[in-house]
């Protein structure tokens, strides 16, 4: 990681306004070191939000994360082919999060 990516992350970790991010309904907070066994539940958008959001923020570097999108923007016009094909019908769309806000 280089100087500039370094103190980007800083700034991140270190933001007052920080949030954290979670499926309720399986209690499934995103990759992490401390539990590398959890794992999103399987057809659960709300589990892969919060997937795609965590490794986003937190397992690309600040300079990578635009070239990270453009695989995702790959990866979702790839599944759209497939869902247009008669393809993915098991695959359900999570249009809108559901946030709430609560204080520790």
């Amino acid at each position: 990681m280089n100087e500039q990516d370094k103190s980007v992350r800083l700034e991140e970790i270190t933001d007052p306004n920080k949030v954290a991010v979670y499926c309720s309904k399986h209690q499934y907070y995103g990759p992490s070191k401390l539990n590398p066994d959890a794992k999103p539940k399987l057809g659960c958008s709300r589990c892969w939000f919060v997937f795609y959001l965590s490794d986003m923020i937190n397992g690309v570097s600040p300079s990578e994360r635009g070239k990270r999108l453009d695989e995702l923007e790959e990866v979702i016009n790839k599944l759209a082919e497939q869902v247009e094909k008669g393809h993915g019908d098991q695959f359900n769309v999570f249009r809108h999060p559901e946030i709430t806000y609560e204080e520790e």
